[in-house]
């Protein structure tokens, strides 16, 4: 930049939008509050390129939807910020539509990137820039936007409809029967059972319903490397196990079978928050599952990065909302339980197999009101992945989305289930295979854990 240019740069970069300017944005586009800066930096950056560049230049879809929303602000845009910070006007010209205005853009698009990485000497983010390929590929199809969307009121009024309906089954299931505290034993026993089942689906169903977000709320796809996705998948245990065969594809660290332990043979570069920790517990001479012990706190920026992309559940949140809520019915279900036992005790009737029931009814319930793990999008992103890396190579992907039981005696990281297997013993000693392959490991991995791979895959 020439020092026009930089003082064009900072201009627009002094210049601020307000924050109903900012929530509108983030709301209308279903961004958070990090993305939508995100948007509005790179649309302060394209207009810079706009201004300067003697070509015409084309925005991406992200940035393009913060242009249409600063033209609605009419006052901002037109006496403000195009006359007193560019000193020109900026006019936004539409496609024409057609394969030829479509080539076009793709080529104006493609100089816009070109210009990008000219005058801020990086490569600009591909969360709001897409590859020139990718640009209008999805023009003029149809897509799950284009459909009506239920507002936040329409969807509260599902819920409370689903939750009403749950306690009007409970009430009218009891009272079509009179007094089900009198039906005889056999009779009650069938009732209670298919009071249980429709409770779990009704449960079910209300705690699908507001585990959100349900699709991606984010114009793109996120992409995650090997730890993200362990964490996705197992929390910071798996992270931890993907970010070790990480290294050890890295050649930083270095499996010793024979104490199914690790060691340090080279200094790490480049490499993340959690893989520097496990590298500093290594070279402590930390096992294995010290290891896992001391380093989940190094995953905690992991775990935000996946909140923040929604694939992951807000626990509180998800508590706040749904938590008693959904455990009415189940609740209801559990007292009826009980009082059908203890009229059962006063009338000198047998109430083992109730008490067998409420009892395995309670357990069942304590595990369903959990908060789960991951939010809907999150499971249908898991599912993507693993339909995409079905048949990976990369070993530390498939560590992270299938478990160590794909480090066969083929795999590059084969020697690494000796450290993440867990330690079994063997009731006989007669096979020489009969010991676990974590503590067989010691005499048979000196040339390499293949055998012990084989084990892992069989078992």
């Amino acid at each position: 930049m020439n020092i026009q240019q930089r003082e064009l740069y900072q201009k627009i970069q002094e210049f601020s939008f307000d924050v109903s300017f900012r929530k509108r944005l983030a709301r209308e586009n279903n961004w958070s509050e990090e993305f939508t800066e995100l948007a509005i930096a790179e649309y302060k950056k394209f207009v810079f390129l706009a201004a300067v560049a003697n070509q015409p230049l084309a925005p991406s879809e992200v940035v393009d939807k913060v242009w249409h929303l600063h033209l609605i602000h009419t006052h901002s845009y037109w006496q403000e910020f195009c006359p007193k910070i560019l000193g020109k006007p900026l006019h936004h010209s539409p496609s024409k539509g057609g394969i030829a205005e479509k080539i076009k853009h793709q080529e104006m698009y493609r100089q816009t990137l070109e210009s990008y990485e000219k005058f801020f000497g990086v490569c600009p983010p591909s969360t709001v820039w897409n590859p020139p390929h990718l640009y209008l590929a999805n023009e003029k199809k149809p897509t799950l936007s284009a459909l009506p969307i239920p507002t936040i009121s329409s969807w509260k009024k599902i819920y409370n409809l689903l939750l009403l309906n749950s306690v009007i089954f409970l009430v009218a299931g009891c009272g079509a029967v009179v007094n089900p505290l009198n039906l005889p034993g056999p009779t009650f026993l069938a009732f209670y059972g298919f009071l249980v089942a429709a409770v779990f689906v009704v449960v079910k169903i209300l705690r699908d319903f507001l585990n959100k977000p349900h699709s991606n709320p984010l114009p793109y796809n996120p992409e995650l490397d090997a730890v993200e996705v362990g964490y996705l998948v197992g929390g910071a245990e798996r992270a931890i196990e993907a970010a070790i065969a990480t290294l050890v594809e890295k050649e930083v660290l270095k499996v010793v079978p024979s104490g199914r332990s690790l060691e340090v043979i080279n200094a790490p570069t480049d490499v993340s928050e959690l893989e520097k920790k496990i590298v500093d517990l290594v070279g402590l001479k930390k096992n294995i599952r010290e290891i896992k012990s001391e380093a989940e706190s190094a995953t905690k920026s992991i775990e935000k990065k996946l909140l923040n992309l929604g694939l992951l559940t807000d626990k509180k949140g998800f508590n706040q909302k749904a938590f008693w809520n959904s455990s009415l019915p189940v609740i209801l279900v559990i007292l009826l339980g009980i009082a059908k036992i203890i009229v059962g005790i006063q009338r000198q009737k047998p109430v083992g197999f109730l008490v067998i029931m409420v009892f395995f009814f309670s357990i069942m319930a304590l595990a369903l009101l959990q908060p789960p793990f991951r939010s809907g999008w999150g499971e249908k992103f898991l599912q993507q992945l693993k339909q995409r890396y079905t048949t990976t190579t990369q070993t530390p992907m498939a560590l992270a989305l299938f478990g160590y039981t794909v480090l066969t005696a083929s795999s590059p990281l084969a020697e690494l289930y000796c450290i993440l297997a867990p330690v079994t013993t063997s009731s006989g000693g007669g096979d020489g295979g009969g010991s676990s392959c974590g503590s067989g490991c010691g005499s048979s991995c000196s040339s390499g854990c293949g055998g012990c791979g084989g084990c892992g895959g069989g078992d």
